[in-house]
């Protein structure tokens, strides 16, 4: 089966034989380029040009992103993927029921914070089966993560930590900063795989587009919002991340620059089962589109 590969900073990526070498401070691995399905690279990549040819012969793109997961750029031999057909059913969706499209993706979010969260939430689909405008959906949604963030700030009362409430730009507290950087990178690795299954990653159906914001993948997003949530609980009941991980700036609080190996350890722990998460969003899309 192939997989995605996600590397962070100062690593390097080689060729040997028909084989990718990755190098980290921690790690050397490889594995035959056939099950590289793509590279994703946080932060700097040293990457050799051997390396750079068996990946591009093999249809392999490579995605360089920022250490906070912003896109920076994308090597491919392929403009998005040859699967035209998800493309067109995407753009069909977007011109003749947008709104249709929206509703389930709130659906499945609401469904997914009652499976991780144990919350019965039947009067907010009530509410989405009557809604009609975006609006609506937009407050619907709202207040299921309302709900939810309420359940996790009873969750991790016992971490030393307070959450009161879901704020960000800036985080206040933090939480917020840990929820803030598991939604940042999880958004990060929605791109890869949204592009390899042939969507458009900018053509979106909840979120509106502003600039180079990828709209498609905060759609996708959605439904895998409340699994990280929930993840995000263990480390901080178990007090992985302390006081002292963390800078403030007059109303800003973010995580610091040698903490920071602390969050990627606990990400690159969960990644795969965020992967899969993205992959099931991606999948109930695409049948709403049919």
């Amino acid at each position: 089966m192939k997989r995605i590969v996600v590397v962070y900073s100062s690593a390097r990526v080689s060729r040997s034989g028909e084989r990718v070498k990755i190098s980290t401070f921690s790690i050397n691995s490889s594995l035959p380029v056939r099950y590289v399905e793509a590279i994703v690279a946080f932060g700097g990549l040293e990457l050799s040009s051997h390396a750079l040819s068996l990946l591009m012969q093999n249809n392999v793109p490579v995605f360089f992103l920022t250490k906070l997961g912003a896109l920076k750029a994308v090597l491919w031999t392929k403009i998005l993927s040859s699967n035209t057909s998800n493309r067109i059913r995407q753009y069909e969706k977007y011109v003749r029921d947008p709104f249709g499209v929206a509703k389930e993706i709130v659906r499945a979010k609401i469904r997914t914070i009652e499976r991780e969260f144990g919350l019965k939430l039947n009067n907010l689909i009530s509410s989405l089966e009557r809604a009609g405008t975006k609006e609506e959906l937009l407050g619907i949604e709202g207040t299921a993560s309302r709900l939810m963030f309420e359940r996790f700030s009873q969750n991790i009362e016992l971490s030393g930590f307070s959450f009161r409430e879901r704020a960000y730009h800036p985080p206040p507290d933090p939480v917020n900063a840990l929820l803030s950087l598991s939604y940042t990178f999880t958004y990060a690795l929605s791109l890869p795989l949204t592009t390899l299954m042939g969507y458009d990653p900018y053509i979106s159906f909840l979120h509106t587009r502003s600039g180079s914001h990828l709209a498609l993948c905060s759609d996708i997003m959605e439904p895998v919002r409340p699994v990280l949530t929930k993840r995000l609980e263990e480390p901080i009941l178990r007090r992985v991340f302390t006081k002292k991980d963390f800078n403030r700036e007059r109303a800003a609080c973010y995580l610091k620059k040698e903490s920071m190996p602390k969050f990627l350890n606990w990400f690159e722990s969960q990644k795969e089962e965020v992967l899969k998460s993205i992959k099931e969003s991606l999948n109930r899309f695409g049948e709403v589109l049919l």
